[in-house]
């Protein structure tokens, strides 16, 4: 009976220290296409309740985009602004996303580039994301469509224009 209640506290440790460990790789370490794959995981479900540019918005895109945005959203005061639509998705509204395929390279040590593609109903969409390595993980610090080169640049341009 010991015996038994013994292996039992040894897998719960053990399961806690994976589910802790796999927790910090989540958040730090884990790759480029991980960090995309997640990303897209609600976009997948159907989840219209996917908001990347409110609360979510610091642990999705670095410092300086996330800034970008908020200062679309405090310019908008109220209305739509220059950002009128969900980057991740390219979308205002979306189906559950299909054929999700992800291609990233590393470069230099804390940066890395990915072509994200999917369908969006019968929309095919390829997306170029550019990505920083930060203390919390990785960032999306631009994303390009061939209608938009540049998310980053569109957001400077509008924030300086009004």
């Amino acid at each position: 009976m010991m015996r038994r209640f013994g292996s039992c506290r040894l897998s719960l440790s053990l399961l806690l220290a994976v589910g802790i460990s796999g927790n910090l790789n989540a958040q730090g370490s884990a790759s480029p296409q991980a960090f995309l794959r997640r990303l897209y995981a609600p976009y997948l479900a159907g989840d219209a309740s996917v908001a990347p540019t409110g609360k979510a918005a610091p642990s999705i895109f670095d410092a300086r985009l996330t800034a970008l945005i908020r200062r679309d959203q405090r310019n908008a005061r109220d209305e739509v602004g220059a950002l009128d639509g969900d980057p991740i998705c390219d979308c205002q509204d979306f189906e559950p996303l299909k054929s999700l395929s992800i291609a990233a390279r590393p470069i230099g040590a804390d940066g890395a580039s990915a072509t994200v593609s999917f369908t969006n109903g019968p929309r095919s969409v390829t997306l170029r994301y550019s990505l920083t390595r930060t203390r919390s993980g990785w960032r999306v610090s631009d994303i390009g469509s061939p209608d938009l080169p540049s998310l980053a640049a569109y957001l400077e341009k509008a924030n300086r224009d009004r």
